[in-house]
């Protein structure tokens, strides 16, 4: 009998399997209950959330689990951000995002709790979620296990639209972008078959390209065009990318 358990990926599986939730003939639902705490604080300083070309944005967030549900886990990360002016119409923008988990009382953090890294936002000319461990199952297929440990950084340079005049919803930017995500010594997967997570600096996955940001009538819309500098056999390319409804 084919189900949804026996057509899920590996990774869900396990997790099921580590938390004792699936059954021999692997039919029904794999769920868990589990009680999150979040706390954040952001400090903004720039000029304008729009168009920013001076100042400072700060965020530190965190979540953790109370330990009456299934889950027992920790996250904390905290974003640096800082933008300089450059003449009257120029600015550049330096952007650093951190991140830990970790999970405790003989639990593991959740696959789908880890970071995961590229697309806009992150490490742009990767596809969204992509760089980082990965492994292959029995059928062939490559999966992004994310980590519990990130580092992302980006530098882009601002400069407005050509033609556009004193009009600043349009913009373009030359951007640089450098990030990875890993996680323990190594993570079971189940079958006695481990994905390493060792992290060294030439892990790191780094991208350059140039990028579109307009603030039209239904909200930021952003667009980017990038190329990889350092990638993997089985890194996931895509150089084209867009974003609607959020600014980085």
């Amino acid at each position: 009998e084919i189900t949804t358990y026996n057509l899920s990926p590996l990774l869900y599986k396990d997790f099921c399997r580590e938390n004792g939730l699936d059954n021999v003939s692997g039919v029904g639902e794999c769920t868990v209950d589990s009680l999150v705490l979040t706390v954040g604080w952001s400090r903004d300083g720039r000029d304008s959330f729009v168009y920013p070309r001076s100042g400072v944005y700060q965020r530190l967030y965190g979540e953790v689990t109370v330990p009456v549900g299934d889950l027992r886990y920790g996250k904390l990360g905290y974003q640096y951000q800082h933008w300089f002016p450059i003449g009257s119409d120029y600015a550049l923008m330096l952007n650093a995002d951190v991140g830990y988990a970790k999970g405790f009382g003989g639990k593991e953090v959740p696959f789908y709790k880890n970071y995961y890294v590229g697309g806009i936002g992150s490490v742009r000319g990767f596809d969204q979620g992509s760089v980082g461990p990965k492994y292959q199952d029995t059928d062939g297929d490559i999966t992004s296990t994310g980590g519990t440990r990130k580092v992302v950084g980006n530098a882009e340079f601002f400069f407005p639209m050509p033609g556009a005049g004193k009009d600043r919803s349009f913009r373009i930017s030359a951007f640089f972008d450098a990030g990875y995500v890993w996680g323990e010594d190594e993570v079971p997967l189940g079958g006695g078959s481990f994905v390493e997570q060792d992290v060294r600096f030439g892990d790191l996955r780094y991208s350059t390209g140039l990028a579109f940001s307009w603030s039209s009538p239904i909200g930021p819309l952003k667009f980017s065009f990038g190329h990889p500098l350092k990638k993997e056999e089985n890194d996931e390319v895509q150089r084209f990318q867009f974003q609607l409804g959020s600014v980085f």
